[in-house]
């Protein structure tokens, strides 16, 4: 009978330590900050960071088949920049550059959806 108790005994322990070390195990667990910042949701700066992007995209593409246009399309697309606010939004992620991950993110979905 006494083998038997120390028996139980031995697995109650395994078994209290092993749900102490998965408790411990979970709690050290950092959370998932990449997935997070790439699903967030964007600030208004930021989304215009991402139009900006995708606008230069568009010129470039644009201008590769009317050479002739260049220099004009583009003195008109600096001309209707805001900088201020472009330099603004840059320093703000550069505070937290994970944050980066959620304007990559934007704008490879928005790359991505714009192809045939």
């Amino acid at each position: 009978m006494s083998k038997l108790r120390s028996k139980i005994r031995a697995l109650a322990l395994a078994a209290s330590l092993l749900a102490a070390a998965t408790l411990l195990v979970a709690g050290c667990e950092k959370p998932d900050t990449v997935g997070t910042q790439k699903a967030r949701n964007l600030t208004p700066d930021e989304r215009y960071l991402v139009q900006l992007y995708l606008k230069i995209n568009d010129l470039e593409t644009n201008l590769q088949d009317n050479p002739a246009d260049s220099a004009r399309k583009w003195d008109e697309f600096k001309a209707s920049v805001d900088t201020a606010r472009v330099k603004r939004t840059i320093a703000e992620l550069e505070k937290d550059p994970k944050r980066w991950f959620g304007v990559y993110t934007r704008i490879n979905d928005l790359m991505f959806d714009k192809r045939p």
